[in-house]
């Protein structure tokens, strides 16, 4: 639970609190120690209406009316059509994990709902009077449904006083038809929140095909031939677009100086001269052009949660073609669409299986792996750190984070065996062998943690520095093991790296 607690303070800090979300004027002045929980209980609050909305950060920070006069409520969400709906909020937020539970925190709710349906808004604050008359103009408009929602940051459940007094306050309520009820979202669901604000958002894809076939067994699929001009236009949704392809675009390659010539000089051809794309999603939806004879006809298809999974120097490629030559959208690009569901592995594999191609390096299949997935998520959620995976992606500035190279590297050098730091200082392409003799799986089995990688990582940085700065000074044995030795040396304390530097 402290691990949660800690991702979810930086998650809403990052949020609501420093991106200058929410109204905190009336803490100025007020001591770290009482202001702090106070920013945190507001933010909380603004997450809970996001979890029961759906709505940006933005327009659940506008909802809270936490501070003097809120009478019991931190938080008033109005859902207008076409579901009318009334949220409640109170947030109690601690960071020890062990917020209390006590059946006040329902009665402050109840109290503050029967000013609400009696009218009475003059007690509410500024904020709290607007949001408490537009809840009662919802409710008037019929049995518009009522949920009081309690957010406590703790692991624990709720005690059954806390539940009776909810059950109370619904009978109250609901004695001439059911419209109150309420929600308890505890310390996990908080947390499962703000780790999926962080994930990638899914990628919904427009494709149309001509010509074009289907296999319907044992995976839905289409196979067909999309223009360029088309193609181009799916870079817009950025790094996500290949969030399951095991490298990203590698940006000028010979290879793909290559394609961008051939769409530039011969449209016409390139769909000969190309592989085409893979793209894997999780659904689609088709809409054919012709009922009787659909194939003589293109087909429209929108693909949910889509990734190019093979052929992402050419989806870059085409977009640059185009760019720089409208005639280049001319260019017919062979597409295969694999519709997947939630065959997690089937995905895998057919990814795997995509890029079984030359000049696909070991490290590449790294991307594939859920530990990385993993150590991705934690230096996000708990350092507020990027980490870069795929090749071809832009690696992290120092002070932003770090590459899997540079960690895979840092951690090889902490290793209680010297042979992992000694054998990387011929080659790096050892870091991605796996099995008996592998290096891979000794440094990121079992996962390492995120604090243990990062210090690592600035350890290896800072001797680097170092070495770098003292280059200069030496010659013969001391430059060539400054220069053929830096992975060893980071093995050692200072002391012993000057000492061994001047032997």
């Amino acid at each position: 639970m402290t691990l949660q607690v800690r991702q979810v303070e930086a998650a809403l800090r990052s949020a609501y609190i420093d991106a200058g979300l929410l109204n905190l004027d009336d803490l100025e002045g007020r001591p770290v120690e009482e202001r702090k929980p106070r920013e945190l209980s507001r933010a909380l609050a603004a997450q809970a209406v996001r979890i029961v909305t759906g709505w940006t950060p933005q327009d659940s920070a506008l909802a809270v009316i936490d501070g003097v006069a809120d009478q019991g409520i931190d938080a008033i969400a109005v859902m207008e059509k076409p579901d009318p709906h009334v949220f409640l909020i109170q947030a109690k937020w601690s960071k020890t994990g062990h917020a209390n539970a006590d059946r006040s925190a329902v009665m402050e709710l109840l109290a503050g709902l029967r000013l609400i349906d009696d009218e009475d808004f003059a007690p509410f604050n500024l904020r709290g009077r607007v949001l408490a008359e537009q809840a009662k103009n919802v409710m008037s408009q019929g049995p518009v449904p009522v949920t009081q929602v309690v957010v406590l940051m703790r692991a624990e459940d709720v005690p059954l006083g806390f539940l009776d007094a909810i059950s109370l306050g619904e009978r109250e309520f609901n004695r001439h038809g059911s419209v109150l009820d309420s929600r308890i979202i505890l310390g996990r669901e908080v947390w499962a929140s703000v780790r999926e604000d962080l994930s990638p958002r899914p990628v919904q894809l427009q494709a149309e095909l001509f010509p074009w076939f289907m296999v319907d067994f044992p995976y839905v699929s289409y196979q067909g031939v999309v223009e360029a001009e088309q193609v181009a236009q799916w870079v817009e949704h950025g790094s996500s677009l290949f969030h399951l392809n095991i490298r990203n675009p590698l940006g000028r390659t010979p290879i793909n100086n290559e394609i961008i010539g051939t769409l530039i000089n011969e449209p016409a051809n390139f769909w000969y001269f190309n592989n085409g794309v893979t793209i894997l999603c999780e659904s689609a939806e088709s809409v054919p052009q012709a009922i009787r004879s659909p194939h003589r006809r293109p087909i429209g298809l929108t693909l949910h949660n889509a990734s190019v999974v093979n052929g992402a120097q050419t989806v870059r490629s085409v977009a640059e073609a185009v760019a720089a030559d409208e005639e280049a959208g001319s260019a017919q690009v062979g597409v295969r669409i694999i519709v997947t569901g939630k065959a997690a592995e089937f995905a895998k594999q057919a990814t795997q299986a995509t890029n079984r191609q030359n000049r696909v390096e070991a490290r590449d299949f790294i991307a594939l792996d859920p530990v990385q997935a993993a150590i991705l998520e934690e230096m996000r959620a708990e350092l507020g750190l990027d980490y870069s995976v795929r090749r071809g992606e832009l690696e992290p500035q120092p002070d932003t984070g770090c590459s899997v190279v540079e960690a895979a590297c840092a951690l090889a050098c902490a290793h209680s065996d010297s042979q992992y730091a000694a054998r990387i200082a011929t080659t790096l392409d050892v870091l991605w062998e796996r099995g008996s003799r592998g290096i891979y799986d000794v440094l990121f089995r079992p996962q390492p943690g995120v604090y243990a990688l990062w210090n690592a990582v600035l350890i290896l940085r800072q001797v680097r520095r170092a070495l770098h700065d003292l280059r200069a000074q030496y010659t013969g044995r001391g430059a060539a093991l400054i220069d053929h030795g830096a992975y060893l040396l980071v093995r050692q304390p200072p002391f012993v790296i000057m000492a061994g530097v001047r032997g």
